[in-house]
């Protein structure tokens, strides 16, 4: 493809030129066919619109890249967050791994009856309170 006139230039400097009185006709050639363009008045309205359009297109990108970067900051934190609180169930589940290590050995060393019963009891008292409050409501 071959261009010839002022059909490479931006669009900045075809504005430009028709401000000043420049160039106002270009040609492009295609395969075997010219085309002429016709500089008119509606050019330069055209150009600043979609000068417009870039500069919002441009403000959306902004927009989209802060949300992006706030997404990213965020997951960040969450994972941060869900690291920790890994941390602390690993902490509480060896806490009571060693809290029951300690119940069964105090359970064989002393009269295994009683602590059966001190457990059941305490069984016993948590069901009736289930019990109480889920009639009483």
């Amino acid at each position: 493809m071959q261009q010839t006139g002022s059909s490479h230039k931006s669009h900045r400097s075809r504005r430009a030129d028709w401000a000043t009185g420049g160039a106002h006709t270009s040609s492009t050639v295609y395969g075997d066919k010219r085309y002429f363009d016709e500089a008119s008045t509606s050019e330069p309205a055209t150009l600043d619109k979609n000068d417009k359009q870039v500069d919002t297109l441009r403000e959306k990108l902004r927009g989209l890249k802060d949300i992006t970067v706030d997404i990213g900051h965020e997951i960040r934190d969450q994972n941060s967050f869900l690291s920790q609180m890994n941390s602390d169930f690993e902490n509480t589940g060896n806490a009571l791994a060693g809290t029951m290590k300690r119940f069964y050995r105090m359970a064989k060393t002393q009269s295994g009856a009683h602590m059966w019963l001190l457990c059941g009891f305490a069984i016993a008292v948590c069901i009736f309170l289930y019990l109480y409050l889920k009639w009483s409501s």
